[in-house]
């Protein structure tokens, strides 16, 4: 990069390669922040329920909808664009992830007391937690749809 600080004019020199090089440094700082961001995620679920074992089962249940999501994005919906600000909505699936993963727990620490039978407290904790899980789900995906008027494809 070129600077003339003798006068206003400053002047930034160009090439694909550096663009190149900028956006791989971009994304690699994306993926470290990702990467704080599950931790943290994870750090809080563990404080939640109490359990390592449940929150990293938990976390990795939600990762692994990513690439399933990103097949359906790109073969069954055909879009083929992906960039950067893209990688924002691995946030927010791990966060609606985590909220439902919230609500299925807190259900099934309740139902303790009622049910002493694992099978019919599953029971229970699924029929009660999937209307929960589903209103969630729906605010976020009408919110989701709401932004597919936008002419700026990453919203």
């Amino acid at each position: 990069m070129f600077n003339d600080k003798s006068s206003n004019l400053e002047t930034i020199a160009f090439s694909w390669f550096y663009q190149k090089k900028e956006r791989v440094n971009v994304a690699n700082d994306d993926y470290d922040y990702f990467a704080m961001m599950v931790l943290a995620c994870m750090g809080y679920m563990v404080f939640h329920m109490e359990s390592l074992f449940l929150a990293f089962i938990s976390i990795f249940n939600v990762i692994m909808s990513i690439p399933i999501t990103m097949v359906i994005y790109r073969y069954a919906l055909g879009v083929t664009y992906f960039s950067n600000p893209h990688m924002s909505i691995i946030i927010v699936i791990i966060g609606i992830g985590a909220d439902d993963i919230f609500v299925f727990h807190d259900i099934w620490k309740g139902s303790f007391s009622s049910y002493k039978d694992p099978k019919q407290r599953l029971n229970y904790t699924f029929k009660r937690a999937q209307k929960q899980m589903l209103i969630t789900s729906a605010t976020s995906t009408i919110a989701f749809l709401s932004c597919t008027t936008s002419r700026i494809m990453p919203i």
